[in-house]
């Protein structure tokens, strides 16, 4: 098994039986000293930070660490940041707990694994040359150097693909997709967006149904994500964001026509935007194909692509006229 921050979080949660260690503490509270003397934001112009559900998608191994934060292994101060905080992350996030158990699961994860890199790190921990607050902190740093060196390696070698693949993934939504499913071996840092409105404006100004808007809520907690896939495109598209934005507005004018008819007005849009949201992703995923992605790779992409957008006010009733 390979010893990476999805497997690891594995093993501290089945250690302690999910009982009070979360996922999001997991991530949180052991990066937090990089994140905070590196000053690394994301595209809100906040702090990094997990919440319970990215939390559950890094332990799920859908998707990434963020690239700002596994860039810094680059830097030779980060391990010194993360073993100078040794004893205050273990404190803050195992407590009083008994870390027996843990430090035999990890060091069992680490052993299984045949391509563990660091045979140093692992011969010292072997001996018991280490405390398992060194052993932890070298363990983090261990992961972010995994997430670094996978950069740009993942789906690579996926084959059996035919013709409609390669020309369906090439078009902004597909290319979103597998960028966001496939990490860039470049770095693109966070840029902060300043838009005037929030989510939570756009949704009400639709009234859209409360269930719909705990999914787009949820949805939109990638947008981070989205942005920074969109960011690492733009090196060889300069225009890939605008192209993805008229990709959605075509269908959702195709949406409209189905669901309104020629002849409707903005009240006509809202009394039906529930329906229109979902259409508009059920037309995406149709065009893309079961083929194309898995089915993981698919739901979970398109629909926080879909939720940025929505964001951006590509589609339904549009907010600027109101700022």
């Amino acid at each position: 098994m390979k010893f990476n921050i999805s497997n690891m979080m594995i093993a501290i949660n089945k250690t302690y039986r999910f009982s009070d260690v979360l996922q999001s503490d997991i991530l949180n509270l052991s990066y937090t000293d990089i994140i905070e003397q590196k000053n690394l934001r994301n595209n809100k112009g906040k702090l990094l930070g997990w919440s319970k559900s990215r939390a559950a998608d890094v332990k799920a191994g859908r998707i990434p660490l963020y690239q700002a934060l596994v860039k810094t292994v680059i830097q030779e101060d980060t391990k010194k940041i993360l073993l100078d905080n040794k004893d205050i992350i273990v404190e803050s996030l195992f407590e009083n707990r008994d870390l027996t158990s843990l430090i035999n699961n990890l060091k069992k994860l680490m052993n299984s694994d045949e391509t563990f890199e660091d045979s140093e790190l692992k011969r010292k921990i072997n001996l018991d040359q280490l405390s398992f607050n060194e052993i932890y902190a070298e363990y983090l740093y261990y992961c972010l150097v995994v997430e670094y060196k996978k950069l740009g390696l993942l789906y690579e070698n996926k084959t059996g693909k035919n013709e409609a693949y390669k020309s369906l993934t090439e078009t902004s939504i597909g290319k979103l997709i597998k960028a966001m499913i496939k990490p860039s071996k470049s770095f693109k840092e966070s840029t902060k967006h300043t838009r005037a409105w929030s989510l939570d404006d756009k949704i009400k100004k639709n009234k859209l149904s409360p269930l719909s808007c705990l999914k787009i809520l949820g949805d939109f907690d990638n947008y981070d994500l989205v942005m920074d896939a969109i960011e690492t495109l733009k090196e060889k598209d300069i225009i890939i964001d605008k192209k993805l934005y008229s990709y959605y507005e075509n269908v959702y004018y195709k949406v409209l026509k189905k669901l309104l008819g020629e002849y409707f007005d903005e009240n006509d849009i809202i009394e039906k935007s529930d329906k229109i949201y979902k259409e508009i992703i059920n037309e995406i995923e149709n065009s893309l194909g079961s083929d194309l992605f898995n089915n993981e790779e698919l739901e979970f992409s398109l629909n926080a692509i879909t939720a940025t957008v929505f964001y951006k006010c590509k589609f339904l009733v549009k907010l600027e006229d109101e700022k």
